[in-house]
């Protein structure tokens, strides 16, 4: 966000941020914007599990390898997009 003048906010989720902007944002972040928002949303509420887990939820024991490979994936997609900004 700072390539287009604005703060960085300093939150794991920043979907509702992208949506605040989305007028000033390109069209691949546009017509991405409901996929980057669910990805943003997801990891979040991931986040605190996968770093501390819970005393009955231990994430080493929990995640699959399915859920790394959508994690990856997902991580993928937004360097597309974001490259893809940058890039123009």
């Amino acid at each position: 966000m700072l390539f287009f003048g604005l703060d960085v906010p300093k939150v794991h989720d920043v979907s509702k941020y992208i949506e605040q902007n989305i007028e000033i944002s390109p069209e691949i972040v546009k017509k991405n914007i409901e996929k980057l928002k669910n990805i943003s949303k997801t990891l979040r509420k991931e986040r605190e599990l996968a770093f501390y887990g819970l005393i009955d939820w231990i994430p080493s024991e929990e995640y699959t390898f399915e859920d790394s490979n959508k994690a990856i994936n997902w991580a993928k997609e937004v360097f597309h997009i974001v490259k893809s900004v940058l890039d123009y």
